[in-house]
């Protein structure tokens, strides 16, 4: 789980949590443009590196600003969530596979 560090919360402090809130999108979308890149062999993987550093730095703003708490229940939900999609698909490949 990602937690807020101080930075985290000193840049929200600094610039308020409407920039960094936009800093977040334009973060994302760096890192979408660097993995369609990267499948294209435009980049190599320490730019895909940088900006997934980038987007970490600014989801702990994030984690921040909407509540550790809330967001980490969420996590567990979605990680159980897919960890019960995963062993279905897993059953049905076995099945087909007999």
């Amino acid at each position: 789980m990602i937690r807020p560090t101080i930075a985290a919360r000193s840049a929200i402090e600094a610039y308020g949590d409407y920039e960094q809130r936009q800093i977040a999108v334009e973060e994302l979308a760096e890192l979408i443009v660097a993995l369609k890149h990267y499948e294209r062999h435009r980049v190599g993987a320490d730019a895909v590196v940088e900006e997934v550093a980038d987007v970490i730095i600014v989801l702990a703003q994030l984690v921040a600003m909407f509540g550790e708490e809330a967001i980490e229940a969420k996590v567990t939900e979605k990680s159980e969530r897919l960890m019960r999609q995963i062993a279905a698909i897993s059953k049905i490949k076995k099945s087909l596979n007999e």
